[in-house]
């Protein structure tokens, strides 16, 4: 566990130990938010959050349910004291080990009475109502075949009003299983931009694709002559001609097919659970994790981060860093020759290609443009 936190560079955690080979908390925080723990055992965090540098601030409690049905009210009933009477912004999310009614279980016996009354009695008592969510009905399955197999809806996210007009644009993901018999959650609490399309570049991820030596070699040949920077450049540009046509039967990013791919892995799951789905899952899923390398690889190379190694599964990590970058490439506002500052973004333009103009401007000068499309 702690290498994967570093990995994913968390800096802050809290952790509850299992008992014996079940069970165990685990809650990983970075610097950009504050944590405060109010109090925390084998089944809840409960403690307040806030945006580092921000006043605002919510609640949460994240929880693992009793599995014993014998010891859920208990344990529940904690739960609802803590926060009965409270008018903060509180998000409760996790896996409550409750099924609410009989569209939230399919499969052998229905819902007991027990969990629907505790259900209820929760939503009741603190105020709460459900964040809306995308992706798989079913959050947990047994994974067994046939007429055994049991699914249920038993991970949920709830929220009282406050939390809610904090974050109006909050949005609960069910995200496809992968290692465990639980769908993993996504809390979005609000939309992200959409990033503009990228000029052609070489990507470090077509030496995983079949056909990349092939492309290469042809794309080095030429049988152009003259000077040797004439022969190499002529070599470059060749090189880069059959890339672009080569690279057009290439998936542009490996997220593309992944994508693809969860959703064909969505609709198996959604499926009654027989010998021949659970062994196309195995193979989608084999599929996925060949093309997270490559997502891996795209995100590597922005991130320009070769002291990381490559084998980490750190794409997220790569991710973070070419945005910062992005962020610290762009030109916000420039100081003129009379003082003056520039802040918007066509006259900047403006003054850059003017200056540059004028400095690089001479009767004989070379054609950079041609060589620029040369490398």
């Amino acid at each position: 566990m702690e290498r994967l936190r570093r990995q994913l560079r968390f800096s802050n955690r809290l952790y509850v130990e299992p008992q014996g080979s079940s069970g165990g908390l685990a809650l990983w925080w970075d610097e950009t938010v504050n944590l405060s723990i109010f109090s925390f055992d084998r089944f809840f965090f409960d403690g307040c959050c806030s945006v580092a540098g921000s006043d605002t601030s919510w609640h949460f409690t994240f929880v693992y349910g009793e599995p014993n049905i014998q010891l859920r009210r208990p344990m529940w009933t904690r739960v609802m004291e803590m926060r009965r009477h409270t008018s903060t912004p509180w998000l409760l999310m996790g896996d409550l080990n409750l099924v609410g009614d009989s569209t939230d279980k399919r499969g052998k016996r229905p819902p007991t009475m027990l969990d629907r009354t505790i259900l209820h009695e929760l939503i009741s008592v603190c105020s709460l109502r459900e964040i809306g969510f995308k992706g798989l009905v079913f959050t947990w399955t047994n994974r067994r075949h046939g007429e055994e197999n049991v699914r249920e809806r038993l991970d949920r996210a709830l929220m009282n009003d406050s939390w809610h007009r904090m974050f109006p644009k909050a949005q609960l993901f069910h995200c496809t299983r992968m290692g465990s018999d639980h769908s993993p959650l996504l809390l979005s609490l609000q939309a992200i931009p959409e990033t503009r399309r990228k000029r052609f570049r070489y990507e470090l991820k077509w030496q995983m694709q079949t056909g990349y030596s092939d492309a290469i070699l042809q794309g080095w040949s030429t049988d152009k002559t003259g000077s040797p920077l004439f022969y190499l450049m002529s070599k470059l540009h060749n090189l880069k001609k059959t890339l672009q046509t080569w690279s057009r039967n290439v998936p542009k990013r490996p997220q593309e097919e992944i994508d693809k791919l969860q959703k064909e892995l969505d609709a198996l799951q959604h499926n009654q659970s027989s010998i021949s789905t659970i062994e196309q899952e195995e193979n989608l899923i084999k599929k996925i994790n060949t093309l997270w390398a490559q997502e891996e690889a795209h995100w590597f190379q922005r991130a320009r981060a070769n002291w990381i190694n490559f084998g980490d599964k750190n794409s997220r990590y790569f991710h973070a860093v070419a945005t910062r970058r992005r962020q610290n490439n762009h030109i916000f506002q420039l100081k003129d020759d009379t003082g003056r500052i520039l802040d918007k973004e066509d006259t900047i333009l403006n003054y850059v290609y003017s200056h540059f103009k004028q400095a690089y401007s001479s009767q004989h000068s070379p054609n950079y443009n041609l060589i620029a499309d040369l490398i």
